[in-house]
């Protein structure tokens, strides 16, 4: 077969093109930093795979440089090569596309799952990188631009289409350290907010699709590099109450709207989930003060940040007792507001602070099993922003730490370093603060969510 070079579609035989030449450098595509969360954007990040960060081993307790995820490195790979399209053909240049989610552009008669929110298409930043331990100029590459290439243009178009190689030099490099005890490092060029990627109205992805990148010279076309487009003709929705929640000191009013924006809009919308609060119940537990399991929770809760577990679920108990609505399974069974079998997340706005916990969610243990509960309790200190509340609301939602090994969980990282939603604020061993914003989802955690039974498909 031969390879197309209309600039529509990606080659017909990608192994053709890698037989051309040696590649000088590979393309990454970027989020810029003021966009995290605002649609899904995962990619694998140095420091996860090369010997960047200084980690404390849990179990000895040294002090040693190493790549921040923790097993085999090929379950780290997957993350990102798993389904997609090209990238596997440049794997002896250790190659992992990044993962962009966006939602359709649609009207209702189309699909009712769509959103505005993306319309516009999104802007990446472009990273070229210069093969590890290449110290050669740039100037001297025998390539002269970069062709970008839709898989599917009638439903995903790319511009600029082509970009001279030129305007990454003019902008100068920054030297990025890989491995310190080696002395490897690389040259990295950068344009910020070079490409768009925008979807065609009312044309969903029923597939992934992918941005091709290719390199152009005298003689040559190479694959060098791509953009896994995640498909969206599937979307999702959470359904959340609000409840905001008084004991003694007052009630921990905060605005439904600016709340509702940030998890519909920041959070929850990358893995294509679409988070609206239903109604807002306010809660008076003074109105219950002879109820013991409400006196035991504020007691406890007020003294001691690792409350019993009875205390813990006093509120859950006070809830389904006094609070507005009653929840059956399919039989017609009464359900706890924190069991599997009904479709919302309550969120409780407590008025008082925990010495050293902004939140909790609560598992579910019904069954006499631990599972992830549909309860989520965010204390006074929680809503100083909105981390704390998004960590929480995806525990319900069935993701649990980053740095955790449950659920057999193959993608564990070292705690602290990431910008990650489910990373902690603070190293484990030294107590350093993550310098990163927790404000992305990975994109196994996607799927994680959009799994979980209180989530629906649109």
């Amino acid at each position: 077969m031969s390879q197309k070079s209309n600039g529509n579609t990606g080659p017909s035989d990608p192994f053709k093109v890698l037989r051309i030449s040696r590649r000088e450098f590979t393309v990454h595509f970027r989020q810029p930093t003021d966009m995290a969360g605002r649609y899904g954007f995962d990619y694998p990040r140095d420091a996860d795979r090369y010997p960047i960060e200084e980690v404390t081993e849990p179990t000895t307790g040294k002090r040693t440089h190493k790549a921040l995820f923790r097993g085999n490195l090929s379950n780290f790979k997957d993350i990102y090569l798993k389904n997609a399209m090209y990238s596997p053909f440049l794997h002896k240049y250790n190659y992992l596309p990044a993962w962009l989610a966006i939602f359709p552009y649609t009207t209702n008669s189309v699909y009712r799952g769509g959103s505005s929110m993306h319309k516009d298409g999104v802007k990446l930043d472009i990273e070229l990188q210069q093969l590890i331990g290449d110290t050669s100029k740039l100037s001297a590459s025998k390539y002269t631009k970069l062709e970008f290439v839709s898989s599917n243009p009638s439903k995903l178009t790319v511009s600029p289409s082509s970009m001279s190689i030129k305007d990454f030099i003019s902008r100068g490099h920054k030297t990025t350290v890989v491995d310190r005890a080696n002395k490897k490092a690389r040259k990295d060029y950068i344009l910020k907010r070079a490409i768009l990627i925008k979807g065609v109205k009312n044309q969903p992805l029923s597939k992934h699709e992918s941005i091709t990148v290719y390199a152009i010279s005298a003689n040559s076309k190479d694959l060098v590099g791509e953009l896994m487009v995640h498909k969206n003709s599937q979307t999702y929705k959470a359904d959340l109450v609000l409840v905001p929640t008084k004991t003694s000191t007052g009630i921990n009013k905060k605005a439904s709207e600016s709340i509702e924006w940030y998890l519909k809009y920041k959070s929850f919308n990358q893995a294509l989930i679409r988070a609206e609060i239903k109604t807002e119940e306010p809660f008076d537990l003074n109105k219950f003060d002879t109820n013991t399991d409400i006196e035991s929770y504020i007691k406890h809760a007020k003294t001691n940040s690792h409350t019993p577990k009875s205390a813990s679920d006093g509120i859950i108990t006070a809830y389904d007792k006094y609070g507005l609505g009653k929840h059956k399974d399919k039989s017609g069974n009464t359900l706890s507001i924190n069991q599997k079998g009904h479709k919302k997340t309550y969120i409780f706005l407590l008025d008082f602070d925990i010495t050293g916990l902004n939140g909790r969610a609560p598992p579910d243990y019904s069954t006499g099993k631990f599972s992830f509960g549909n309860v989520v309790l965010i204390f006074k200190s929680g809503l100083s922003n909105y981390e704390t509340l998004v960590h929480e609301i995806a525990h319900s939602l069935g993701v649990p730490h980053i740095f955790e090994p449950s659920f057999a969980n193959q993608y564990k990282f070292y705690q602290g370093f990431s910008d990650k939603v489910m990373d902690y604020t603070w190293q484990l061993g030294t107590g350093n603060d993550n310098p990163n914003s927790r404000i992305s989802f990975a994109r196994y955690q996607w799927y994680l969510m959009q799994k979980d039974p209180s989530i629906y498909k649109l």
